[in-house]
């Protein structure tokens, strides 16, 4: 009440400045918005945490005069580049937010299911790249490990070959509905090139997830 008895006016709370102007709390119901955000909090998380717990070597080793690409180099570029690109994605979704000619979509029921299938794609094709080389020296290889195998042709590179493809088939299908066999061959020629950068020329460096057993 006011003490003066002129008007009644009435004190607004101190907090809605930010609901009469300011932030449009709308945009955080876009899925590409969400999903920005949780893969920006992802990639975060594994360049504060993840990378400087788990790995013990830097970025870059020195020995005896001799450079070498370190365990954690990978990871971080990987890492990176999740960030980047979410947060490109965040503020695009905030640039497309103030178009009015572009429609932004709300997390509904039909974003969450994709979601959900895109973490199911992710979830199966890791899985794979993780346990289908260790199965396979199980299988043809009685007398060894995996450990022992792993960096051994084909062993070392069944996992990430297989679920480095289905992974990208997988999101393909997804996104256009069909598969056609270019993909299909696109997605397996893109893994190849993945190991030939990567592996072919560094006699130090394990694919993923090599590293891990």
């Amino acid at each position: 009440m006011d003490k003066g008895g002129g008007g009644g006016a009435t004190s607004s709370p101190p907090y809605s400045i930010f609901l009469n102007r300011g932030i449009d709390m709308d945009i955080f119901r876009s899925t590409d918005q969400i999903t920005a955000l949780v893969l920006a909090i992802l990639g975060l998380m594994m360049l504060v945490f993840w990378i400087p717990n788990d790995i013990d070597t830097g970025l870059v080793e020195k020995f005896r005069r001799q450079i070498f690409i370190g365990d954690a180099l990978i990871p971080t570029i990987a890492a990176s580049a999740i960030l980047l690109c979410s947060c490109l994605l965040f503020i695009s979704g905030l640039r497309n937010k103030t178009n009015k000619s572009l429609q932004v979509n709300p997390l509904d029921r039909e974003g969450l299911g994709f979601l959900l299938v895109v973490a199911a794609i992710i979830t199966f094709s890791i899985v794979v790249m993780f346990f289908l080389g260790p199965l396979a020296v199980a299988v043809f290889e009685d007398e060894s490990s995996y450990r022992i195998m792993r960096d051994t042709v084909p062993y070392k590179y069944l996992g990430f070959l297989v679920g480095g493809s289905s992974l990208m088939i997988g999101l393909i299908r997804l996104i256009e509905g069909s598969i056609r066999p270019q993909r299909v061959a696109l997605a397996v020629a893109t893994v190849v090139l993945l190991i030939v950068v990567f592996d072919v020329p560094f006699d130090t460096l394990l694919l993923p997830p090599n590293g891990d057993w």
